[in-house]
């Protein structure tokens, strides 16, 4: 029986596949992508019609589910459970593909 407990354990190199995420609520969910994106709790707290403190205390529930101490962390485990790169290091095509 060991053996199928270890199927359903999430690999090392995707640490988002963790019970955390799921366990998120949806509106710490939405609180978590707007945290991708870079904004404030200010702009969340606008952005969603709640305020800076709901935002907070969102944010410090899913912290406590994700097992993070930080927004990047976060962020990062949002990321890697799309299986995207951070917005920041996607790159769009240049000029050098189009025909001369």
């Amino acid at each position: 029986m060991a053996s199928s407990n270890k199927a359903v354990e999430p690999s090392p190199a995707s640490p988002a596949a963790g019970p955390g995420l799921a366990s998120l609520t949806r509106r710490e969910r939405e609180v978590l992508e707007l945290v991708t994106l870079g904004l404030s709790n200010g702009e969340i707290a606008r952005h969603l019609f709640i305020s800076d403190g709901t935002v907070r205390k969102h944010l410090e529930n899913a912290f406590a589910k994700l097992g993070v101490h930080s927004r990047t962390q976060a962020a990062n485990l949002m990321v890697a459970a799309r299986e995207l790169p951070p917005l920041r290091t996607r790159t769009t095509a240049g000029p050098s593909c189009h025909a001369t």
